[in-house]
């Protein structure tokens, strides 16, 4: 799952770093959740409490964020 969660990471940074100024947003979002989501099941099965934690604040982060890519 880690590996899985390594390739999405690099697939958003790629995806930013060539489509920037115009990045797909609507495609990089659900490609955050996914890896965060990865993140956060690793976190729970190794007991890892901080990485845990900062999945979290992360995955919390983004949810603001796309809700006002969507609604504003």
């Amino acid at each position: 799952m880690e590996t899985i969660n390594w390739a999405l990471n690099f697939a958003v940074a790629m995806t930013f770093t060539l489509t920037v100024p115009n990045v797909p947003l609507l495609l990089v979002y659900p490609m955050f959740f996914t890896a965060l989501s990865i993140s956060i099941y690793s976190a729970i099965s190794r007991g890892s409490f901080g990485i845990l934690i900062t999945s979290i604040t992360i995955f919390l982060i983004d949810l603001v964020g796309y809700y006002k890519l969507l609604v504003l």
